[in-house]
Formats: structure tokens, sequence, C-alpha cells
């Protein structure tokens, strides 16, 4: 099981946990989005999340990727490990489903632009530009925007940092 996370007690917790466990033999990564959730996920799919272009970031909402609290007590983590481990036949490579609509005004969002901004952008009222944030917030089960830009910007820095080589090179160790 690999870890992924900027938190040195995320790290530390782990590391503790993936000894006393049978689960650090798995094929699973525990990624630490950003915000106060760890995700569980295969290899594969953050394979695809790191080396597809910028909308694959929305796999991190899949419905059928797991997700932790980070103050989760061990015995819920290795509950989650167990489901997951359960379901690894069912196909990880999905995202969160947006219409067109809702696609532009995420990557807008995600550009920092307000509703006013979106508005004009896309010709309509600000208030529909205001509900089209709420729904997209909504289905990606967020409370706010802030949420949504901390969950970009640590994607788009561990893609910076890890580089899209070191992804592949450790995906591919793992095969």
């Amino acid at each position: 099981m690999d870890v992924i996370s900027f938190d040195r007690y995320v790290l530390m917790g782990m590391k503790t946990f993936s000894k006393t466990s049978h689960f650090h033999c798995m094929d699973v990564v525990l990624y630490d989005r950003g915000d106060e959730y760890l995700l569980l996920l295969q290899k594969e799919l953050l394979h695809y999340i790191v080396n597809g272009d910028d909308s694959s970031f929305l796999c991190l909402f899949s419905p059928l990727v797991r997700r932790v609290h980070k103050s989760s007590p061990l015995q819920e983590i290795s509950y989650e490990l167990e489901l997951f481990q359960r379901n690894l036949n069912e196909p990880r490579i999905r995202k969160a489903h947006l219409s067109n609509v809702e696609n532009n005004v995420l990557l807008a969002l995600l550009a920092c632009k307000t509703n006013y901004e979106i508005s004009s952008l896309f010709s309509f009222n600000s208030k529909i530009s205001s509900n089209y944030k709420n729904i997209v917030l909504h289905k990606l089960k967020l409370n706010s925007l802030s949420e949504l830009l901390l969950i970009y910007n640590t994607w788009r820095k561990y893609r910076t940092l890890f580089g899209i080589e070191y992804f592949s090179m450790q995906y591919n160790n793992a095969k």
C-alpha cells in the first residue's frame, strides 16, 4: 500500500498501520486529497489521473473511490480497505458525471472566475451561474468553492512535485 500525503501525521500513522495489518501488500494507494479526506484508489486509477488531461482529476470524486476521514480510527480505515479489496474487480476509471455546461462552469471556477465573469462568459444571468456553481459543488460532494480549489491545487502540486515520470515509474514497477 502506497501513501501519498504531505501530512506527516498521516504518513506516520499509515506506516504504523501497515506494519500491523495485512494490507501492506495490497495494490492500493491512500491519497491525501488536501482536505480532511483520504481516498483509497488503485494505482491504475492514480496513473490515469496524473497522466490524463486537466479534467482527469474529476476521478478523485468518482463514486467508485472509497473515502475516509483523516481523523477516523484505524478500525474504520481497516474496514474501508476490506471493502475496497472486495470490490477490486469493478472498473475504477470513472469521472463524476457533469453535463457540458457544468463542466464548463467547473473549469471557469478552477480558473478563479467570479459568478459575474462566468455569467458574461456563457451569456446567462449571474443567478444561474451561481446555481450551476452550487450544482457542481453538490455533485462533487463539496461544501464550498475553497474546498474545490484546495483539492485541485493539491492535485496539481502532487502532479508537479512528483511528475508524470515518477507515477509512470511507480505504476510500471508495480506490474
